[in-house]
C-alpha cells in the first residue's frame, strides 16, 4: 500500500484504496492501490459511459421538445410558410405527408407501431386507441382531428402528455390533410 499522497490540483490529499480484481483462472486475485480525489467513486464502481448517456438523453428531449414547440406546450410558430391550401397536383394524404415532415412530427412519432415520445401511428386509424384516463376510443377521423387540435384532451396510455396544441396553428385544410396521411400508414 502507498502512502497518501497529494493530488496535483488541490491542497487535499488524496485517499488510497485497495481495489481487489476479480479472479481469473490463470491467475492469482491481486490487489492493486487505487488513488482517488477526495469525493468520487474509485473507478472500479464507475458505469461506463454513464455520463455520456444521461447527457445524450437529455439532448434528445431537449431537441424533441423544441421540435413539437417548446418546454411549456406553446405551439410551433405559425408564420412557418407553409400554405393554407393543398399546392397543386398534390393530393391531400400527400400534402399531409409534407406537413408531418415540415412540422416535426417525426421527431416524436413513428411512421409504423413503433414507440418513441409519441405513440406510434403505423395502422393507427379505426382501431381502438387505449386511453390514460377514461375508455378506449376508436381512431376514427374526429379522433385524429382532436389528437392535432387538442392533445390533452385523450392521452394515450402509456405516454405523458406532452404534445402541444395545434389549435390556432393549422388551418381546418391543414388538419384533414394530416388526418388523410395519417390513415394511410
Amino acid at each position: 500500500m502507498r502512502p497518501v499522497t497529494t493530488h496535483p490540483a488541490t491542497t487535499r490529499p488524496a485517499t488510497t484504496r485497495e481495489v481487489t480484481t476479480p479472479p481469473v483462472t490463470t491467475r492469482p486475485v491481486t490487489t492493486r492501490p487505487v488513488t482517488t480525489r477526495p469525493g468520487t467513486n474509485p473507478p472500479a464502481t464507475r458505469r461506463p459511459g454513464t455520463r455520456a448517456r444521461a447527457a445524450l438523453r437529455g439532448a434528445a428531449l431537449a431537441v424533441a421538445l423544441l421540435a413539437c414547440g417548446g418546454e411549456d406546450g406553446a405551439a410551433p410558430s405559425t408564420t412557418n410558410g407553409l400554405p393554407d391550401a393543398p399546392p397543386a397536383g398534390l393530393e391531400p394524404a400527400e400534402w399531409g405527408a409534407r406537413l408531418f415532415r415540415d412540422h416535426g412530427c417525426l421527431t416524436c412519432h413513428r411512421v409504423d407501431e413503433g414507440r418513441m415520445v409519441g405513440p406510434g401511428l403505423g395502422g393507427l386509424a379505426d382501431r381502438p386507441r387505449p386511453l390514460l384516463e377514461g375508455e378506449p376510443v376508436i381512431a376514427d377521423t374526429a379522433y385524429l382531428q382532436r389528437a392535432i387540435l387538442r392533445p390533452h384532451a385523450e392521452v394515450v396510455e402509456g405516454y405523458a402528455p406532452t404534445m402541444p396544441s395545434y389549435e390556432g396553428v393549422l388551418s381546418d385544410a391543414q388538419v384533414d390533410a394530416l388526418v388523410a396521411y395519417l390513415r394511410t400508414l
